[in-house]
């Protein structure tokens, strides 16, 4: 209550300008009520001294005046009522206001929050599918380097040798798509595609066309069942 008193007369709080409008509209829809209840107890006055006596008419001829100014001072009064109703619904309305403000703007730093770390994911996404496709282009290059040894190798042990190495290039691969740490996703990007069907056609052009290597590699890749002809921009 002290609190509500103090802030009553503290024109420096957030409530002072709500307070006044609240405190004007009253007024005014309570001073017009005032002005007809007032010409209303002029008028009954006025009729009751109609019926008066004539002593009461010449004493009290001005009785529907003072009436109707009693009622008129009474509302005047009444003023610091609606100073204080209005006073309380400007605190209550600014309380409400200000915890409005809070939840949206609370609702405006996690919706922030969410974006950053929405575009933080998809960030991270796009370098993760950028360093996937990076990885699956060098060691398809690898592999594609071990396979080209075989076009001119005649020596068994060296051409097992390389295909040995091919073969573990693409279980690296293999491993590393099945544990996440390559994306599945990037295997179907036009660059990776084209570097594994030239791989492919390499071992289709040294006569492993059904080795497993190549089985593998059309599966990793899905690729059609052979690659029979140059890929486009094969050089």
């Amino acid at each position: 209550m002290e609190e509500f008193f103090k802030g009553l007369f503290d024109f420096e709080r957030p409530t002072t300008k709500p307070r006044f409008v609240w405190f004007f509209a009253l007024a005014f829809i309570w001073m017009v009520w005032i002005v007809q209840k007032s010409d209303e107890v002029h008028v009954r006055e006025q009729a009751k001294m109609a019926t008066a006596s004539w002593w009461d008419r010449t004493w009290h001829h001005d009785r529907p005046d003072k009436e109707k100014g009693y009622v008129i001072n009474r509302g005047i009064l009444g003023l610091v009522v609606i100073f204080c109703i209005s006073h309380l619904i400007a605190s209550i309305q600014t309380s409400w206001l200000q915890k409005l403000s809070q939840v949206l703007q609370q609702r405006s730093l996690t919706k922030q929050s969410l974006l950053l770390e929405k575009n933080s994911e998809a960030q991270a996404m796009q370098n993760k599918t950028a360093q996937s496709k990076k990885e699956l282009i060098v060691r398809l290059g690898s592999i594609d380097q071990f396979i080209r040894v075989l076009e001119n190798e005649t020596d068994p042990a060296r051409r097992t040798v390389a295909l040995q190495a091919a073969s573990s290039e693409l279980t690296a691969l293999s491993a590393k798509l099945a544990t996440g740490e390559i994306l599945p996703e990037a295997t179907d990007t036009p660059e990776v595609q084209q570097a594994a069907k030239e791989t492919s056609f390499d071992l289709v052009k040294v006569g492993l066309a059904e080795d497993r290597l190549n089985r593998d590699l059309r599966r990793m890749f899905k690729l059609s069942d052979a690659v029979l002809s140059l890929p486009e921009n094969r050089v």
